[in-house]
């Protein structure tokens, strides 16, 4: 059914690009959206292979400005937009495109490996990739993103999940461990620490995301759907709470103010945390296959499977969330 929706949306695309007609939100909506990326007042969604660009001046009201086809040769799993360039993403490919003009973008870079990418992030000058039997390796962008010189495997390792960078510290999940890496030199990485974290509820001690925020760790599993960590002292990270919830399975964890939001594929979860840094649950939001969102001042952007964009709009004071 998923396929047919896929082949029906982009079918729908091409004749209204074909006949020079704008395309609304409303024209996609039975599309698989999936990565978002904004940077100013572009957008740039992903709708199969295909990428979307949109204007957001009016951020209630996107505006469409043209599609790329057949970015990536399969669906995307990352979109960064910086400075102009766009780094998109699947299991095996990155392709970086020029857009300083969307409607005339230029692929500068590609890059295609044997070996599964798992997360791909940029920091500094460097891309950083985890890849299954390949491990972490750095990259050196260079020439405004025209070109892209290998470093070297800097861990070999297999298991590298997603990766987090910030204040020269480079956190990495393995299966239930997190790694704290040493990225001060981007040449010549190296491993810190490591350790095994803290498995309450859940059948399996797989993590499924992380995030940082300050010297707090967050961390998400299924069903342990939130714990996290004082990691003051990398070296001797301090569990203090957890929280967990039947049939969640939480892929993203983000922070909007006081807010601590976990995305699932099937809704999405608030909590804060008390005074005495204790995890609260404040709601539940139930959605129809959620898979990426991305929270703007007080709007937030929903990309589902099959049923295209959402608009809603946050109070960040009560963290209330309205569709618009």
């Amino acid at each position: 059914m998923t396929r047919l929706i896929i082949i029906f949306c982009l079918t729908l695309i091409s004749i209204h690009n074909s006949q020079d007609h704008s395309l609304s939100l409303e024209n996609i909506i039975d599309c698989f959206m999936g990565e978002i990326a904004i940077e100013g007042d572009l957008m740039v969604i992903a709708a199969g292979t295909d990428l979307l660009f949109y204007k957001i001046e009016n951020p209630t009201n996107p505006e469409f400005v043209t599609m790329l086809n057949k970015s990536i040769p399969n669906f995307p799993s990352e979109t960064i937009l910086i400075n102009n360039f766009l780094i998109v993403s699947d299991e095996y490919t990155i392709n970086i495109y020029d857009i300083r003009n969307p409607r005339r973008s230029i692929l500068t870079y590609s890059e295609t490996s044997e070996y599964e990418l798992r997360d791909i992030i940029l920091y500094k000058n460097h891309l950083i990739s985890s890849r299954d039997g390949l491990g972490i390796t750095s990259s050196m962008v260079v020439d405004d993103f025209t070109s892209i010189i290998p470093v070297d495997t800097v861990y070999s390792q297999n298991a590298i999940s997603q990766l987090y960078a910030d204040n020269d510290i480079l956190y990495a999940s393995s299966l239930g461990q997190i790694k704290f890496f040493n990225i001060s030199d981007l040449d010549s990485i190296y491993l810190l620490t490591e350790f095994e974290t803290f498995q309450y509820a859940g059948p399996s001690n797989l993590i499924n995301a992380f995030n940082v925020l300050e010297n707090k760790l967050f961390i998400s599993k299924y069903i342990d759907v939130i714990s996290y960590y004082d990691i003051s002292d990398i070296y001797n990270p301090i569990l203090k709470d957890y929280k967990y919830k039947f049939s969640y399975s939480p892929n993203a964890i983000q922070f909007v103010n006081e807010y601590i939001i976990l995305n699932d594929f099937n809704g999405r979860l608030m909590y804060k945390l008390s005074e005495y840094g204790a995890l609260v649950f404040h709601s539940e939001q139930e959605y129809q296959s959620l898979k990426e969102t991305i929270f703007i001042d007080d709007l937030c952007y929903t990309t589902t499977v099959g049923n295209g964009l959402d608009i809603s709009s946050m109070d960040t004071t009560t963290g209330e969330i309205t569709p618009l």
